[in-house]
């Protein structure tokens, strides 16, 4: 087959498509990580910041404090707006409270630096493993103290967990959508490359044609390239 002995427009045709599958690939890397994670990362601290503000609040303007079930519709009410982050509260006398239900392994706030009240993933209810939990790490996207006056109640943190990147961070959910749009642009482009290419080519074929067809015979191929059209 000519297509492997010699000279052949597949090459051509491959190398253009491997070519823009790269550029895409790179350009969806640059967008997410230059642009969408850090828009992410900032939308989703001040989404955790209101709510830990508004859970602190909640939990501080009840004189009684919150336990219970009015607690975890709470935690909840406000974990919808966060997802898919963690509320996690604890209490001054060291009850543990999380939304979604779970479990965290650590030591009080403020026990050993400010993060060391997260020290484990969460758990199940039963305690089974944690299978995919197991990776990545926990981010503090917001803390508040809960404090009525000068008495402190407990504290209140949002966490969520940061998972390994994708390859060049393209495969992650909130970002793998880019495909569409910069496959459309790439095949767009890659499409009007090989169209130009052949277009050229063929044209200058059929002006040859042409002479031909009027009597000179004294015209000359100068595609050269050996190809399926030289």
């Amino acid at each position: 087959m000519r297509l492997w002995r010699g000279k052949s427009l597949f090459w051509t045709i491959a190398a253009i498509f491997l070519l823009t599958a790269a550029v895409g690939t790179l350009l969806q890397a640059l967008v997410a990580s230059a642009v969408l994670q850090p828009l992410e990362a900032r939308e989703a601290r001040a989404r955790a910041e209101l709510a830990a503000s508004a859970i602190a609040t909640g939990i501080a303007y009840e004189p009684g404090g919150l336990r219970g079930a009015e607690l975890d519709s709470l935690l909840a009410r406000h974990r919808a707006l966060i997802r898919p982050a963690w509320i996690f509260y604890r209490a001054k006398d060291g009850t543990v409270v999380t939304s979604p239900p779970g479990r965290f392994f650590g030591r009080a706030p403020g026990s050993a630096g400010t993060d060391s009240v997260f020290l484990g993933p969460p758990r199940g209810p039963r305690g089974e493993g944690t299978g995919r939990d197991l990776r990545g790490r926990l981010e503090v996207l917001a803390r508040r103290t809960v404090a009525r006056g000068p008495e402190v109640l407990g504290q209140v943190a949002v966490v969520r967990r940061m998972w390994p990147r994708g390859a060049m961070g393209i495969l992650e959910p909130r970002t793998s959508l880019l495909l569409f749009p910069i496959a459309i642009v790439a095949s767009a482009f890659a499409g009007l490359v090989l169209v130009r290419l052949l277009v050229r080519r063929l044209r200058a074929m059929e002006l040859l044609a042409a002479r031909v067809a009027e009597g000179d015979l004294t015209v000359r191929i100068a595609d050269r390239s050996g190809d399926e059209i030289g």
